[in-house]
């Protein structure tokens, strides 16, 4: 995939200008260090085992005292404790936001840790101006984010034994349970800031590496530096550093405009200011410009694009447009009905 330097055109350029604006992007100095310390001492002992400008947001609104993690039933009990406004997806559009879970296989903690090992001695060895370097690199960084989803898979077994355990009144078992869910923990963050590190080499050292390289037609190529953009910020996005996070999804949609992962980082932004609307109101104007961006891309390429809409429900539902509330949920279903084979899309 031949890398862009043109941005992206029309509304999409104000998109990120206010996008850039509303995150603070460009007030903050510093950028991600790809040296950072990979492993843990408690860790490797686990181991071992937009044009004009800033939006301009429209006149607030009386926000919606309610709560909900659906979408609004026909009959709606609406309280004054009910002001938390929660959001409703995550796990619902994850497989759509991170595809790499669709082609890992289950292994086990200790086989991807062996794996990893080997892996890690070899590019050890490997020189710098090696052509299979940038390869590696790359499998490592994978390989990580394998040892993410054991880990935590691990952790959430543990967390139910453990819960097991006590309602049986089997100290020992319990005890046994909660030290396996911390080990797994442990691991978890220690391969997440491995899996950072070599993202990171990858867009440092090698922003021109595509996994699978088309000469013919480049923009066919796969796995190549815009995918690398997105797979950094995710991880950082999941370890919670959400300024670095932001830069790296911007430098995404400035720098790879023909990307398929454009609606992914709009979608992103969505969701951190969906976030930050909880405790700041004005961010609801961000958050829905952010998946308006989205739905600008078609399903079924686009498979956040029901996802979008769904979210788009919310922010008008807690913005005090329910007309436009019921429109978003009316276009999630007719997602859900012409597209009912792609991800999730029953479920919205």
């Amino acid at each position: 995939m031949k890398q862009s330097k043109l941005g992206v055109r029309g509304a999409g350029r104000f998109a990120i200008v206010s996008i850039a604006v509303a995150s603070g992007v460009f007030a903050t100095s510093g950028s991600a260090t790809a040296a950072e310390k990979c492993v843990s001492a408690a860790a490797e002992q686990a181991l071992s085992e937009c044009p004009a400008g800033a939006i301009q947001a429209s006149a607030p609104t009386k926000k919606p005292e309610v709560s909900f993690k659906a979408p609004p039933p026909d009959r709606l009990k609406v309280t004054r404790d009910d002001k938390k406004v929660e959001n409703p997806s995550d796990s619902m559009n994850a497989a759509q936001r991170n595809e790499r879970l669709t082609k890992m296989e289950k292994k086990s903690r200790q086989l991807l840790v062996t794996e990893i090992q080997g892996l890690e001695s070899l590019f050890g060895d490997t020189k710098k101006n090696a052509p299979d370097r940038p390869k590696l690199a790359r499998r490592l960084a994978e390989g990580y984010v394998e040892l993410e989803s054991a880990a935590f898979r691990d952790g959430t077994e543990a967390d139910i034994a453990a819960d097991d355990a006590k309602k049986k009144n089997d100290t020992g078992k319990a005890n046994d349970a909660q030290e396996a869910g911390k080990t797994a923990r442990q691991v978890l963050e220690a391969a997440r800031k491995s899996a950072i590190k070599y993202y990171s080499l990858l867009k440092n050292d090698y922003p021109n590496y595509c996994q699978q390289p088309n000469d013919a037609d480049p923009s066919k190529s796969q796995g190549c530096g815009d995918e690398v953009l997105y797979y950094l910020a995710y991880e950082y996005e999941q370890a919670k550093d959400f300024d670095r996070a932001r830069k790296v999804y911007l430098e995404l949609i400035q720098n790879w405009a023909k990307s398929k992962y454009i609606p992914n980082a709009y979608f992103a932004f969505g969701e951190l200011f969906f976030q930050d609307a909880q405790g700041d109101p004005s961010k609801w104007a961000f958050a829905e410009q952010s998946y308006n961006e989205v739905i600008k891309y078609p399903a079924p390429d686009n498979k956040l694009f029901g996802a979008a809409h769904y979210k788009l429900g919310y922010v008008y539902w807690n913005e005090g447009d329910f007309a436009k509330a019921m429109t978003s949920f009316k276009n999630v279903i007719d997602y859900g009905n012409q597209f009912s084979t792609l991800p999730n899309a029953p479920q919205l």
